[in-house]
């Protein structure tokens, strides 16, 4: 066959394709609903349909989408000018077992009087009704209030507590049952948990928290964790929210820790022997050759100071000190210091570890009699300084002694024997 017969051939059949594109019609999509939609509830979006033909058409809709919609049509069929655009309003019911987020309902299709059809897809989105809706951090004792995607920044050994709060958004007292918090970490970060929630009414929460350890040894970086809520309400609907933070570990460039300080025995006698163990630990990014080590408690006379020790970054050094403890020492609680030091002379950790010494026991022999005394160290109860205004003692009402008829009786009896006096001294003497 001619070459020219075949190009002419193909040049009318992508007319004809065309001219049939031309004619078409087209649709919008149908979006219907939000984040925020509850269900339970009859919504509407616009459907736009356009004539693309050079002529007017009759166009006729039809729903393909599930009955439990009750999908419905301001109009079944219009009429549509040419190259003109009419909105046929789409109306459909949202169940109470429409699952969580944005789904794809089914299409809608549109035919014309000349044979052209065209389909589009109608998505609708519901709300989420189980949310997480709070992550607050503590990191060794400092809190912090986290957002999805935020950073927490922490430390090799810090201990860590990730608190989550998930809530019931629902608004039509509709219980959320069976549900569960999955919080997942980056491999070297060894954090998988799963942690049951109780049941949720509309509006009320409940609250998990993990509690973990950054790793000594984990690498300077940034390191995801992801949290999964999920449950399901009363009708059977699956609700699940996710949300992540990032952990970044950031390493102190010089940095000695002492980890697992302890003494033994915690409780001792004057005049015996306690044992001071820890390990020393280089988290910092540099390795060390000038680390010092202080352990010290001057009422006990002790004072140890190790000097030049090398520890390389991540290697652990143990250490102990065994130590007398002075017969003459007074019962009561003792607080070792263990310090260390870089460079010799810089401090970087400090912690400090409780030993109980007993009351002393004597023991003498009298009289092949044995006696055991017990030494004690008496504390003076303290001193209490009275405030504001001393207000002296009250007595009550006077009594008959310190009266006015008290005073008149004594003057008459002493008058009384001033008058027998001279009597006697007129008879006798004069």
């Amino acid at each position: 066959m001619n070459k020219k017969i075949i190009i002419a051939l193909f040049l009318v059949l992508a007319l004809g394709i065309m001219a049939h594109a031309v004619n078409a019609l087209t649709l919008s999509e149908v979006d219907l609903g939000s984040d925020t939609q509850d269900r339970d509830q009859t919504i509407t979006a616009n459907l736009m349909i356009t004539n693309n033909a050079s002529s007017q058409v009759t166009v006729s809709l039809t729903s393909l989408l599930s009955s439990n919609y009750q999908t419905q049509f301001s109009a079944n069929s219009v009429q549509i000018p040419a190259g003109g655009s009419i909105p046929v309003t789409v109306t459909i019911y949202v169940p109470k077992t429409q699952i969580v987020g944005k789904q794809n309902l089914g299409i809608i299709t549109a035919t014309d009087n000349l044979g052209n059809q065209a389909s589009t897809a109608v998505f609708l989105t519901t709300k989420n009704e189980l949310i997480i809706s709070k992550i607050h951090a503590d990191v060794n004792g400092a809190g912090k209030s986290l957002s999805d995607g935020d950073t927490l920044k922490v430390k090799p050994g810090d201990d860590v507590t990730l608190s989550v709060t998930g809530r019931n958004d629902n608004t039509d007292n509709v219980d959320i049952q069976d549900i569960s918090l999955d919080m997942n970490g980056d491999n070297d970060l060894d954090l998988d948990t799963s942690d049951d929630m109780s049941d949720l009414s509309n509006g009320d929460k409940d609250t998990v928290d993990e509690t973990f350890t950054i790793p000594t040894d984990l690498d300077t970086g940034d390191y995801d964790v992801d949290f999964t809520l999920t449950g399901r309400d009363e009708n059977g609907v699956r609700f699940e929210d996710k949300q992540s933070i990032t952990i970044r570990v950031e390493r102190e460039s010089h940095e000695i820790m002492i980890e697992n300080l302890q003494v033994s025995p915690t409780d001792i006698s004057c005049g015996g022997k306690a044992t001071v163990r820890m390990t020393l630990h280089n988290t910092g990014s540099h390795d060390e050759t000038q680390v010092a080590l202080l352990v010290k408690n001057s009422d006990l006379k002790l004072d140890q100071y190790t000097t030049k020790m090398s520890i390389n970054m991540d290697d652990t050094v143990d250490k102990f000190y065994t130590f007398d403890v002075p017969s003459n020492t007074p019962a009561g609680e003792y607080i070792i210091e263990a310090a260390t030091y870089y460079t010799g002379d810089i401090q970087s950790d400090d912690q400090v570890v409780s030993l109980i010494v007993d009351p002393c026991q004597t023991t003498t022999n009298t009289n092949n009699t044995t006696t055991t005394t017990t030494t004690t160290t008496v504390t003076p109860p303290p001193v209490v300084i009275p405030q504001g205004n001393v207000v002296g003692p009250s007595y009550g009402a006077s009594s008959f002694w310190n009266s006015d008829a008290y005073l008149i009786v004594l003057v008459a009896a002493v008058a009384i024997i001033l008058l027998l006096i001279i009597v006697l001294l007129i008879k006798f003497v004069f």
